[in-house]
């Protein structure tokens, strides 16, 4: 947090030098100024948010639940900025109804964050693949970018509270998104090769019987 908050300070001492400086005041320098003070407070604001959430993420609640549904839901969600990057969705097994007993809230939160990864990690454009499957066993999730990949030497960490490959970040996303996986007995992995992408894979207890 030590970095946004030396940002606001430096820019508000210079905001403080442009009003004092009286009648060659620069409406437009003091605009580019506070611009950038808002914009470091939204970025402490954003970290703030994750710690907390990191820290006081409430206990699963499951009940029986669609998982294609959010899905479907959270591809819905991004369509208009896969349209802006150039990114090409490729669906499968999404059409039928997967019942698996879940929090759709939390699910809904680990979807949101992998697939926000992906896109962010696709500039320029790719294609993101998203699939499920369901044995008797276990309900398989799927989601694979064409991005920059993720080094060998870092794979085995991305779960890790507060390690991120992305410039600006909390780390925290993928740590989060392990800690409700497993509260629903699941678990999350990753496969990825730099220049290729990265595919997240998720397992989740199947219900015994398929609702019609």
């Amino acid at each position: 947090m030590r970095n946004p908050l030396s940002s606001i300070s430096l820019n508000a001492e210079l905001l403080e030098e442009e009003i004092c400086n009286g009648q060659d005041f620069d409406c437009a320098e003091a605009h580019t100024l506070l611009s950038a003070i808002i914009r470091e407070i939204d970025r402490v604001s954003s970290l703030t948010d994750e710690y907390l959430q990191f820290s006081r993420l409430p206990e699963s609640e499951l009940a029986v639940g669609d998982v294609n549904y959010l899905v479907r839901e959270a591809l819905n969600f991004f369509e208009t900025e896969f349209e802006q990057e150039g990114i090409e969705i490729d669906a499968a097994g999404l059409d039928r109804r997967l019942s698996v007993p879940i929090d759709s809230a939390q699910l809904r939160r680990v979807l949101m964050n992998i697939i926000r990864n992906a896109v962010e990690s696709m500039d320029g454009g790719g294609k993101l693949k998203v699939w499920t499957k369901k044995n008797k066993q276990l309900v398989t999730l799927g989601i694979q970018d064409t991005g920059a990949g993720i080094p060998a030497a870092m794979v085995a960490s991305i779960f890790n509270p507060f390690f991120t490959t992305k410039d600006f970040g909390t780390g925290l996303g993928l740590a989060i998104s392990q800690q409700i996986v497993q509260e629903h007995k699941g678990r999350i992995y990753c496969e990825s090769e730099v220049g290729k992408g990265t595919t997240f894979m998720i397992e989740l207890p199947a219900k015994e019987k398929e609702e019609a």
